[in-house]
C-alpha cells in the first residue's frame, strides 16, 4: 500500500499547483477540502456522492452548505480531478477489508465508476486519472 500513499503524493503535488493557478472555476468549498486533503471530511464525500449518483452533475460553485449551485456552469477538469482525487485519498485511508472499507469504500468507489461517464472526456487522459482506473480501483476491489 506504500505505492498508493506514494502515488496519492505525486497526484496531490501536480493538482495543487493547477489549483493555485486556477483562480475560477473551482468552488470554495472544493479548495477547502483539497487544503485538507490528506483527510477529506466524509459528510462533504457523501454530499459529492449525491451530486454524481443523483443529480449527476456538479456545478463551480456552491452555497456555503454545497446545497443548492449558485452557477449554471458545470464543473471543469481540474474541478472534477479534485473531486476524484478527493475519494482517491480517502480510499486509500480506509483498512482495507474493514467494516468501514465495507461500507464507505464500496460506495467511493460505485461513485467512482459513475463519475466516470459524468467527467469531461479531456480528463480520460490525465495520467493519474487513468492509472486510478486501471489500476488503484481494480486493487481495491479484490
Amino acid at each position: 500500500m506504500n505505492d498508493i500513499a506514494f502515488f496519492i503524493n505525486q497526484w496531490r503535488h501536480s493538482l495543487a499547483e493547477k489549483i493555485a493557478s486556477f483562480s475560477e472555476g473551482l468552488s470554495l468549498n472544493l479548495k477547502q477540502q483539497f487544503e485538507v486533503s490528506m483527510n477529506p471530511d466524509e459528510v462533504f464525500l457523501h454530499m459529492l456522492c449525491r451530486k454524481i449518483d443523483i443529480a449527476k452533475k456538479i456545478y463551480q460553485s456552491y452555497d456555503d452548505m454545497f446545497l443548492k449551485p449558485t452557477s449554471d456552469v458545470l464543473l471543469q477538469s481540474t474541478g472534477w480531478e479534485c473531486v476524484l482525487f478527493l475519494f482517491a485519498t480517502h480510499l486509500s485511508n480506509l483498512q482495507f477489508n474493514t467494516d468501514s472499507f465495507k461500507i464507505l469504500g464500496y460506495k467511493w468507489i460505485n461513485t467512482l465508476l459513475k463519475a466516470q461517464s459524468l467527467m469531461p472526456s479531456d480528463l480520460q487522459q490525465n495520467v493519474f486519472v487513468q492509472k486510478l482506473y486501471t489500476e488503484l480501483l481494480p486493487q481495491w476491489l479484490l
